[in-house]
């Protein structure tokens, strides 16, 4: 995503390089939390976004999303995790949506990977981000994705491949994705496990110190070539 951005301000490739974040695959390691624990049926389809509420996360788009989704799923159930400025305005959005039943704002949570890898989808909304690392955990977490093309998201969620990518600021389609990830989960588990395999193989820690020390070593290079 930074590169891109760069570009579209004119830098030339060879004056930048990309190396992408990592994740830690043993701090996300955790045991799914218990249903009954988050106030969830068993069988109850669970979605979970985790983020700060603030307007770019663009948690209003997902409670549309939800209305839209709760027509041909009713028992679905969705946990948001985080905290700020806009929780009293989504309250009153969730009530007047009628999601009172459906939608639990959950506030800051020191649990968030036990909490991503209970859920059947995980859902990233936001129109704007840098990379998206709420995305690299869920991947990491083998939990299939649903996340809205802001960011570096692409970079992570590849349509048919690793999840379902959709535009910005469109409930229509975010409900779309998210029912047909739902009805096929078979599907679902193995792109989500793809994802998994993605962020071993370009977003693990060894890959950035890789990729920082190259970059070194490519400075030093041509220092002492001048």
């Amino acid at each position: 995503m930074v590169g891109r951005v760069l570009a579209g301000y004119g830098i030339a490739k060879d004056k930048y390089s990309v190396v992408h974040s990592a994740v830690d695959p043993e701090r996300l390691s955790a045991v799914p939390l218990a249903r009954d624990t988050l106030g969830v049926p068993e069988d109850a389809p669970l979605l979970v976004s985790a983020g700060a509420l603030v307007g770019h996360k663009d948690h209003a788009n997902l409670l549309n999303a939800m209305a839209r989704l709760r027509t041909t799923f009713p028992e679905a159930r969705l946990l948001i995790a985080g905290e700020g400025a806009l929780r009293s305005q989504l309250e009153r959005q969730i009530a007047d949506l009628k999601l009172v039943d459906a939608v639990t704002l959950l506030g800051h949570r020191n649990d968030a990977p036990a909490l991503i890898a209970s859920a059947d989808v995980y859902v990233s909304s936001s129109w704007s981000e840098g990379l998206g690392t709420s995305i690299l955990e869920a991947l990491t977490c083998r939990t299939p994705v649903v996340a809205a093309e802001a960011g570096g998201a692409a970079e992570m969620v590849r349509p048919g491949e690793t999840g379902w990518l959709v535009p910005c600021r469109n409930s229509a389609a975010l409900a779309e994705a998210i029912e047909d990830c739902l009805r096929n989960r078979q599907r679902a588990e193995a792109m989500a496990a793809r994802g998994r395999a993605l962020i071993d193989a370009q977003f693990s820690v060894e890959h950035m110190v890789e990729g920082n020390l190259r970059i070194y070593e490519q400075l030093l290079e041509r220092g002492n070539a001048a």
